[in-house]
């Protein structure tokens, strides 16, 4: 059985080390990430509110990837036709 961390000692390990940096750079890291929080939850390695709150954020940040993919998308398909109309 997998041993459970008292939120008190959680909180002063962070003190004393700081998060490691992750890298969440792409829709696939993040989805990563999502699944380690979400392992570590159901494992109780992380108690489940602390789980929730990184899973909202982590949520946060694929959105904003997404919402810049789009954007570029957008962007391209702008440039195309604006393109495609100097040549007719």
């Amino acid at each position: 059985m997998h041993k459970t961390i008292p939120i008190k000692s959680i909180a002063t390990k962070d003190l004393n080390n700081p998060t490691p940096r992750l890298n969440l750079s792409s829709t696939e890291d993040v989805r990563r990430e999502m699944c380690k929080v979400y392992r570590d939850a159901r494992l109780n390695v992380i108690p489940s509110s602390e789980a929730t709150r990184l899973i909202y954020i982590l949520g946060q940040i694929l959105k904003a990837h997404e919402l810049l993919s789009i954007e570029k998308r957008i962007i391209d398909l702008e440039k195309l036709q604006i393109t495609s109309s100097y040549e007719s």
